[in-house]
Parts: structure tokens; sequence; C-alpha cells
């Protein structure tokens, strides 16, 4: 398994993920919506978001040992994401309640963690 400490990245619902670097989150969510045939959706009346259209379709942002996804009608993180999370805070130092709270985080249909 590859070193995960302190990597950034993107983790898609099917578990691949998407590393780039710790201020590139925003650089490379648009490029994984234009190689992908993702519509970037606009927040506000003309600003396009490539990080908000990601998280609306079901990706996580990881960012240095933290994790950030968004759910909303329905959606859930998949079996996949949640493997390569547990491994992703286990290899950062964050202990297994951290990993439950996102857990009772997700059951309880929270947005944002």
């Amino acid at each position: 398994m590859r070193k995960l400490i302190s990597v950034s990245g993107w983790l898609s619902p099917t578990g691949e993920f998407y590393e780039c670097l710790y201020t590139e989150h925003w650089d490379k969510a648009k490029e994984i919506c234009h190689r992908q045939n993702i519509k970037i959706l606009v927040k506000g009346f003309f600003n396009k978001d490539p990080e908000m259209t990601l998280e609306k379709n079901g990706w996580v942002k990881l960012s240095q040992g933290t994790v950030q996804y968004y759910l909303e009608d329905g959606k859930r993180i998949s079996k996949k994401q949640l493997d390569f999370i547990f491994d992703y805070l286990t290899e950062n130092g964050r202990n297994i309640a951290r990993y439950e709270q996102i857990l009772s985080c997700i059951n309880s249909s929270s947005q944002f963690l």
C-alpha cells in the first residue's frame, strides 16, 4: 500500500484517488471534471465551482489528514471510499474515533465533516 501521510487529493465514488498538492484542489477538480465530462456547476450568478461539483457528485476531498464530503439528496459515501478513508486517517495519525465520527455523521445525514 502506498503512503498516505499528508497526501491531498480527490477520492472518486469508485475509490480511485487523484492526488494533488494541498493548494491545488480547485485545479485538480477542474481537471477531473474536464477529463470525465462532468459539467461544472455554477455557484452564485456566474462562478463555476469544480470543487462543489465533485462534492455534489459523490467525491470526497482529502487534505493533509482531513476529510470533507457533501451529503445531499440521499447521497452516501461508497464502501470503497470508506475503506480508503479508514486507511487514510490511520496513516495520518487519527484514531479510530475519528472514523467512527464520520460513520455517525453519514448515518445522521450531516452535510460536512
